[in-house]
């Protein structure tokens, strides 16, 4: 931190507003810019000046009617650069430091009243107008010239409605009967003094409860979250439905296996903490769309029979289809199986060639001619 926090005066955030209001600050920042500093001024006096405040961004849009980050960075921007504000981002997540300042130009302006009277108006744009304080009349007529253009820039938020932040849990104690005898009344101790409101206990308080909370429900820890994730489901409390639902919400989760466990996801290990910034998530969680179901029976049929499988029948013989005509037709068919074929009978020794036996050759007989014959 580049700058330390400075010793303030009792009554500073009064005296500063009045100064707001006699530089006419609205008029050159614009309302919400104004608003922002009150807010801060005042809350270090909440504080008692020990030292600069703290907010996240999304706790400081209800407080001065802005509901986008982008609106509320320019406007936290102006006052920077205007010499008003000092704010130093958080490192690694941690909340943001803020506190009120006076530029060179204002720090020797009194904080008197500035409804002057007639005299006052005129000692002070005569001839004996002072030369070193500042030129009320040109004041004047600046914030008057332009009171039409800051008319018109703030008229399109006129009737909107912005959510108030509310800190959880909201005591809300019962003082009870203020008499036991209506007979008899007895004196009742007076009621104590509320507290006045330090948006960063309210801030440490709802933090502590979101940890607690998710504890119980067994996810992962919580510290080990990214700093931007936990910064994120924090600032979900500002909402109310969500601040309303969240309880139930991490609660169910963490009976949800592949919630708790981190498992079953594209990318490994699903981070829970962006699961539950969604809003339509939150309402399938709480409407059980993600609860573990139970395996189920396959169902049992109860239509008609599945019809017979078909069997089809071997390939008919010839026979077979001879013996079936003849039946069908009154015709008894004996039952014989045709005759086995005989075996081959055994090959016979052919002659010797040559007309020889036994090795030596053998002389056919020679017919008697008819000449021999007949002699």
């Amino acid at each position: 931190m580049s700058a330390t926090y400075p010793k303030r005066p009792s009554h500073f955030a009064h005296k500063f507003t009045r100064l707001l209001l006699k530089a006419c600050v609205a008029n050159e920042l614009g309302p919400q810019a104004t608003l922002l500093l009150i807010a801060i001024a005042h809350t270090e006096d909440a504080k008692g000046y020990r030292g600069p405040v703290t907010f996240w961004n999304p706790q400081l849009f209800p407080l001065i009617g802005v509901n986008s980050e982008a609106t509320f960075k320019r406007i936290r921007s102006k006052c920077k650069e205007a010499g008003w504000l000092v704010h130093h981002d958080g490192a690694h997540g941690k909340i943001p430091v803020y506190w009120v300042t006076i530029p060179g130009a204002y720090g020797g302006w009194d904080d008197g009243p500035t409804d002057e009277t007639q005299d006052d108006f005129i000692a002070t744009t005569g001839k004996n107008a002072p030369t070193g304080g500042p030129n009320v009349s040109l004041i004047r007529s600046q914030c008057e010239l332009n009171s039409s253009l800051t008319r018109a820039q703030s008229e399109p938020n006129v009737g909107l409605t912005w959510p108030t932040f509310f800190p959880s849990p909201n005591p809300s104690p019962d003082p009870g009967p203020r008499q036991t005898d209506p007979q008899t009344p007895v004196a009742s101790a007076p009621d104590p003094e509320p507290e006045p409101y330090d948006p960063l206990r309210a801030e440490q308080a709802a933090r502590k409860l979101f940890e607690q909370r998710w504890a119980t429900a067994g996810l992962r820890k919580f510290s080990r979250l990214s700093p931007s994730h936990q910064t994120r489901l924090v600032g979900l409390l500002l909402d109310p439905w969500w601040a309303e639902h969240y309880p139930a919400a991490l609660e169910r989760a963490g009976r949800i296996p592949w919630l708790r466990d981190g498992a079953g996801r594209q990318r490994g290990a699903y981070d829970v903490s962006e699961f539950l910034r969604d809003a339509d998530e939150v309402r399938k969680i709480l409407d059980g769309v993600y609860d573990p179901r139970a395996p189920t029976a396959p169902p049992t049929s109860t239509g008609p029979p599945a019809p017979a499988p078909i069997v089809k029948p071997l390939k008919e013989t010839a026979l077979d289809r001879v013996k079936r005509i003849a039946e069908a037709n009154g015709v008894k068919v004996l039952d014989t199986k045709p005759p086995e074929p005989a075996p081959c009978p055994a090959p016979t020794p052919s002659p010797p060639p040559n007309g020889t036996s036994n090795g030596s050759p053998t002389t056919p007989p020679r017919s008697a001619s008819p000449s021999t014959s007949a002699a």
